[in-house]
Protein backbone atom coordinates (compact mmCIF):
# COMPACT_ATOMS: atom_id res chain seq x y z
CA UNK A 1 0.00 0.00 0.00
CA UNK A 2 1.19 3.53 -0.77
CA UNK A 3 2.26 5.29 2.41
CA UNK A 4 0.68 8.68 3.12
CA UNK A 5 1.44 8.99 6.83
CA UNK A 6 3.80 11.96 6.49
CA UNK A 7 4.36 14.17 9.51
CA UNK A 8 2.96 17.22 7.72
CA UNK A 9 -0.35 15.42 7.06
CA UNK A 10 -0.83 13.06 9.98
CA UNK A 11 0.05 13.24 13.64
CA UNK A 12 0.60 10.24 15.92
CA UNK A 13 0.00 10.37 19.66
CA UNK A 14 0.23 7.66 22.31
CA UNK A 15 -1.77 7.41 25.53
CA UNK A 16 -0.72 4.26 27.38
CA UNK A 17 -2.02 1.31 25.33
CA UNK A 18 -3.68 3.68 22.84
CA UNK A 19 -2.14 4.90 19.61
CA UNK A 20 -4.04 7.73 17.94
CA UNK A 21 -3.65 8.94 14.36
CA UNK A 22 -5.13 12.30 13.48
CA UNK A 23 -5.38 14.53 10.44
CA UNK A 24 -3.53 17.77 11.07
CA UNK A 25 -5.80 19.51 8.55
CA UNK A 26 -8.94 18.40 10.40
CA UNK A 27 -7.91 18.56 14.07
CA UNK A 28 -4.65 20.48 14.20
CA UNK A 29 -3.50 18.83 17.41
CA UNK A 30 -3.83 15.41 18.99
CA UNK A 31 -7.23 14.55 20.51
CA UNK A 32 -7.38 13.61 24.17
CA UNK A 33 -7.34 10.04 25.45
CA UNK A 34 -11.15 10.02 25.89
CA UNK A 35 -11.96 11.75 22.57
CA UNK A 36 -13.34 8.55 21.03
CA UNK A 37 -15.46 7.68 24.07
CA UNK A 38 -17.99 10.50 23.74
CA UNK A 39 -21.67 9.72 23.48
CA UNK A 40 -23.46 10.40 20.21
CA UNK A 41 -26.52 9.52 18.19
CA UNK A 42 -26.44 5.92 17.07
CA UNK A 43 -26.56 5.40 13.32
CA UNK A 44 -28.32 2.48 11.66
CA UNK A 45 -25.72 1.67 9.00
CA UNK A 46 -23.38 -1.29 9.25
CA UNK A 47 -23.50 -3.38 12.41
CA UNK A 48 -24.85 -0.60 14.60
CA UNK A 49 -21.33 0.38 15.61
CA UNK A 50 -21.30 3.97 14.34
CA UNK A 51 -22.42 7.08 16.19
CA UNK A 52 -22.73 10.72 15.16
CA UNK A 53 -21.18 13.48 17.23
CA UNK A 54 -20.65 17.21 16.80
CA UNK A 55 -17.63 19.05 18.13
CA UNK A 56 -15.36 21.95 17.20
CA UNK A 57 -13.98 20.01 14.22
CA UNK A 58 -17.46 19.55 12.74
CA UNK A 59 -20.14 16.91 12.28
CA UNK A 60 -18.45 13.52 12.67
CA UNK A 61 -19.15 9.81 12.52
CA UNK A 62 -17.18 7.55 14.85
CA UNK A 63 -17.23 3.88 13.91
CA UNK A 64 -16.07 1.13 16.24
CA UNK A 65 -14.57 -1.94 14.59
CA UNK A 66 -16.80 -4.94 15.21
CA UNK A 67 -16.49 -8.43 13.84
CA UNK A 68 -19.28 -9.92 11.77
CA UNK A 69 -20.30 -13.41 10.76
CA UNK A 70 -19.76 -16.52 12.84
CA UNK A 71 -16.64 -15.25 14.62
CA UNK A 72 -18.51 -12.14 15.75
CA UNK A 73 -20.86 -14.29 17.84
CA UNK A 74 -18.14 -15.00 20.38
CA UNK A 75 -15.52 -12.34 19.64
CA UNK A 76 -17.17 -8.99 19.01
CA UNK A 77 -14.28 -6.56 18.67
CA UNK A 78 -10.90 -8.18 19.39
CA UNK A 79 -8.37 -8.61 16.57
CA UNK A 80 -5.00 -10.34 16.72
CA UNK A 81 -2.23 -7.74 16.96
CA UNK A 82 0.59 -8.26 14.46
CA UNK A 83 2.07 -4.78 14.39
CA UNK A 84 0.59 -1.31 14.28
CA UNK A 85 0.67 -0.96 10.50
CA UNK A 86 -1.31 -4.17 10.08
CA UNK A 87 -4.26 -3.00 12.18
CA UNK A 88 -7.55 -2.23 10.48
CA UNK A 89 -7.90 1.36 11.78
CA UNK A 90 -4.36 2.22 10.61
CA UNK A 91 -4.93 0.74 7.14
CA UNK A 92 -8.36 2.30 6.58
CA UNK A 93 -7.22 5.70 7.87
CA UNK A 94 -4.28 5.61 5.49
CA UNK A 95 -6.49 4.60 2.56
CA UNK A 96 -8.94 7.44 3.25
CA UNK A 97 -6.11 9.93 3.52
CA UNK A 98 -4.89 8.78 0.11
CA UNK A 99 -8.41 9.19 -1.32
CA UNK A 100 -8.52 12.77 0.01
CA UNK A 101 -5.18 13.51 -1.64
CA UNK A 102 -6.62 12.34 -4.96
CA UNK A 103 -9.95 14.17 -4.42
CA UNK A 104 -11.91 10.92 -4.59
CA UNK A 105 -15.40 10.82 -3.01
CA UNK A 106 -14.67 8.72 0.07
CA UNK A 107 -15.26 9.81 3.68
CA UNK A 108 -12.73 12.34 5.00
CA UNK A 109 -10.65 10.74 7.73
CA UNK A 110 -10.34 12.77 10.95
CA UNK A 111 -8.73 10.38 13.44
CA UNK A 112 -8.26 6.71 14.28
CA UNK A 113 -7.25 4.86 17.41
CA UNK A 114 -5.78 1.45 18.09
CA UNK A 115 -6.03 0.10 21.65
CA UNK A 116 -3.72 -2.77 22.62
CA UNK A 117 -5.23 -5.53 24.77
CA UNK A 118 -2.42 -8.01 25.30
CA UNK A 119 -2.10 -10.07 22.13
CA UNK A 120 -5.15 -8.33 20.68
CA UNK A 121 -6.36 -4.87 19.80
CA UNK A 122 -9.57 -2.93 19.21
CA UNK A 123 -10.09 0.26 17.31
CA UNK A 124 -12.19 3.17 16.13
CA UNK A 125 -12.28 5.51 13.14
CA UNK A 126 -13.62 9.09 13.03
CA UNK A 127 -14.75 10.62 9.72
CA UNK A 128 -16.61 13.66 8.52
CA UNK A 129 -20.36 13.14 8.22
CA UNK A 130 -21.74 13.06 4.66
CA UNK A 131 -24.93 15.07 5.09
CA UNK A 132 -28.03 14.85 2.92
CA UNK A 133 -27.18 11.45 1.50
CA UNK A 134 -28.92 8.11 1.27
CA UNK A 135 -27.69 4.66 0.39
CA UNK A 136 -28.14 3.22 -3.06
CA UNK A 137 -30.24 0.50 -1.45
CA UNK A 138 -32.66 3.09 -0.03
CA UNK A 139 -32.78 5.13 -3.22
CA UNK A 140 -33.33 2.10 -5.48
CA UNK A 141 -36.14 0.93 -3.20
CA UNK A 142 -38.00 4.11 -4.14
CA UNK A 143 -37.51 3.45 -7.86
CA UNK A 144 -34.73 2.40 -10.17
CA UNK A 145 -35.61 5.15 -12.63
CA UNK A 146 -34.71 7.84 -10.07
CA UNK A 147 -31.13 6.56 -9.63
CA UNK A 148 -28.31 8.01 -11.74
CA UNK A 149 -26.72 4.66 -12.58
CA UNK A 150 -24.22 6.23 -14.97
CA UNK A 151 -22.88 8.47 -12.19
CA UNK A 152 -22.34 5.38 -10.02
CA UNK A 153 -20.43 3.69 -12.84
CA UNK A 154 -18.22 6.73 -13.32
CA UNK A 155 -17.53 6.95 -9.59
CA UNK A 156 -16.46 3.31 -9.34
CA UNK A 157 -14.27 3.77 -12.43
CA UNK A 158 -12.53 6.75 -10.80
CA UNK A 159 -11.61 4.66 -7.77
CA UNK A 160 -10.48 1.73 -9.89
CA UNK A 161 -8.36 3.97 -12.09
CA UNK A 162 -6.37 4.91 -8.97
CA UNK A 163 -6.16 1.30 -7.76
CA UNK A 164 -8.74 1.39 -4.94
CA UNK A 165 -10.07 -2.10 -4.29
CA UNK A 166 -13.19 -2.12 -2.10
CA UNK A 167 -13.53 -5.29 -0.02
CA UNK A 168 -17.34 -5.16 0.15
CA UNK A 169 -18.83 -3.02 -2.61
CA UNK A 170 -22.56 -3.40 -2.07
CA UNK A 171 -25.67 -1.26 -2.34
CA UNK A 172 -25.37 -0.15 1.29
CA UNK A 173 -21.85 1.23 0.78
CA UNK A 174 -22.73 3.53 -2.13
CA UNK A 175 -24.15 6.88 -1.02
CA UNK A 176 -26.09 9.26 -3.25
CA UNK A 177 -26.00 12.93 -2.36
CA UNK A 178 -27.72 15.22 -4.85
CA UNK A 179 -25.27 15.23 -7.79
CA UNK A 180 -22.48 13.38 -5.96
CA UNK A 181 -21.83 9.66 -5.51
CA UNK A 182 -19.75 8.51 -2.52
CA UNK A 183 -18.29 5.12 -1.67
CA UNK A 184 -17.98 4.40 2.04
CA UNK A 185 -16.77 1.67 4.42
CA UNK A 186 -13.22 1.07 3.21
CA UNK A 187 -12.38 -1.39 6.00
CA UNK A 188 -10.14 -4.09 4.46
CA UNK A 189 -9.82 -2.06 1.25
CA UNK A 190 -6.45 -1.83 -0.47
CA UNK A 191 -4.49 -0.16 -3.26
CA UNK A 192 -3.68 -2.56 -6.07
CA UNK A 193 -2.42 -2.75 -9.62
CA UNK A 194 -5.14 -3.33 -12.26
CA UNK A 195 -6.44 -6.91 -12.19
CA UNK A 196 -9.37 -9.28 -11.79
CA UNK A 197 -10.40 -7.55 -8.55
CA UNK A 198 -11.97 -4.72 -10.58
CA UNK A 199 -14.51 -7.03 -12.22
CA UNK A 200 -15.01 -8.74 -8.85
CA UNK A 201 -15.97 -5.40 -7.26
CA UNK A 202 -18.65 -4.89 -9.92
CA UNK A 203 -19.89 -8.46 -9.59
CA UNK A 204 -20.24 -8.01 -5.83
CA UNK A 205 -22.35 -4.89 -6.33
CA UNK A 206 -24.52 -6.70 -8.88
CA UNK A 207 -25.06 -9.62 -6.48
CA UNK A 208 -26.04 -7.17 -3.78
CA UNK A 209 -28.64 -5.56 -6.04
CA UNK A 210 -30.01 -8.94 -7.14
CA UNK A 211 -30.33 -10.01 -3.52
CA UNK A 212 -32.10 -6.81 -2.47
CA UNK A 213 -34.21 -6.33 -5.62
CA UNK A 214 -34.64 -9.71 -7.32
CA UNK A 215 -37.76 -8.77 -9.29
CA UNK A 216 -36.44 -5.43 -10.55
CA UNK A 217 -33.03 -6.83 -11.51
CA UNK A 218 -34.68 -9.67 -13.43
CA UNK A 219 -36.81 -7.19 -15.39
CA UNK A 220 -35.99 -4.86 -18.24
CA UNK A 221 -35.77 -2.02 -15.72
CA UNK A 222 -32.92 -3.71 -13.86
CA UNK A 223 -31.16 -4.73 -17.07
CA UNK A 224 -31.24 -1.14 -18.32
CA UNK A 225 -29.95 0.20 -15.00
CA UNK A 226 -27.02 -2.23 -14.91
CA UNK A 227 -26.24 -1.56 -18.59
CA UNK A 228 -26.10 2.20 -17.90
CA UNK A 229 -23.75 1.66 -14.97
CA UNK A 230 -21.44 -0.59 -16.99
CA UNK A 231 -21.36 1.67 -20.05
CA UNK A 232 -20.39 4.65 -17.91
CA UNK A 233 -17.80 2.56 -16.05
CA UNK A 234 -16.13 1.45 -19.28
CA UNK A 235 -16.29 4.90 -20.86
Amino acid sequence: MISVLHSDLVGIARHGPRTVLFSRAQLGSAPGADWFEREGRQLARGRGAARRIVDASGDLVIRHYFRGGFVGRWNRDHYLYAGLKGTRPWREFQLLMRASQLDLPAPVAVAAQIVRRGLFYGGDLAMQMIDGSETLSDSAACGFADVDWAAIGRCIADFHRHGFDHADLNAHNVLLQRNQVWIIDWDRGALRMPGAWQAQNLSRLERSLRKLFPMQMASGEGERAWLQLNRAYRA
